[in-house]
C-alpha cells in the first residue's frame, strides 16, 4: 500500500529546508527588495492589505479591554509578514511560497498581575497565513483572524 505513495514521491526534486526560523527572517539580499524613498499615495481599501514587493510589514493592534465586573486587560496583536526573496519563484506546486508569517499575541491582566503571550508561525503560500485588503480586509495566521466587519 505505501508502494504507490513511494513511487508517486520519486523524482519529485524535494528539498530539505536547513535554515531556522530567525535565520530565514534575518538574511537575504536586502537591496533587491522595494524600499520606501519618498511619499507614497495610499489607496485604501487595497493598502490595509500586503505589499509583495518589500521585505517586510505588519499589521499590530493594541487596546484596552474591561469586563463586566470592571477588571481591566491589555492587549497586543500583531502579525507578520517576511519575504524570503524579492519574487516568487516559478514552482509547479500549490503550496510554493517566499513568504513567512509570524503572529504574536499578549494579553495583561492587570488585577492579577499577570501577562501572557504566544506565537504562532506559518508559510503564506498554503492558505494557513495570510493578508488581504480588498475585496474584505483581513490577516490571518491558522485559526488567529482580524477581518473586517460590516459597521
Amino acid at each position: 500500500m505505501i508502494a504507490p505513495l513511494l513511487a508517486a514521491c520519486a523524482g519529485s526534486g524535494a528539498q530539505v529546508a536547513s535554515a531556522t526560523v530567525v535565520e530565514a527572517l534575518s538574511f537575504g539580499d536586502e537591496q533587491a527588495f522595494a524600499r520606501p524613498t519618498q511619499p507614497m499615495a495610499f489607496v485604501f481599501p487595497r493598502d490595509h492589505g500586503p505589499h509583495p514587493a518589500y521585505r517586510t510589514e505588519w499589521w499590530y493592534y493594541t487596546g484596552n479591554l474591561v469586563d463586566a465586573d470592571g477588571a481591566e486587560f491589555g492587549y497586543q496583536l500583531t502579525f507578520f509578514r517576511t519575504a524570503l526573496t524579492p519574487d516568487m519563484p516559478a514552482r509547479a506546486s500549490d503550496l510554493a511560497t517566499n513568504q513567512i508569517y509570524m503572529a504574536h499575541f499578549a494579553v495583561t491582566d492587570v488585577a492579577a498581575n499577570q501577562h501572557a503571550s504566544f506565537e504562532r508561525y506559518a508559510r503564506g503560500g498554503d492558505k494557513t497565513a495570510g493578508a488581504q485588503g480588498e475585496p474584505v480586509y483581513s490577516v490571518w495566521l491558522d485559526a488567529w483572524r482580524v477581518e473586517q466587519v460590516a459597521p
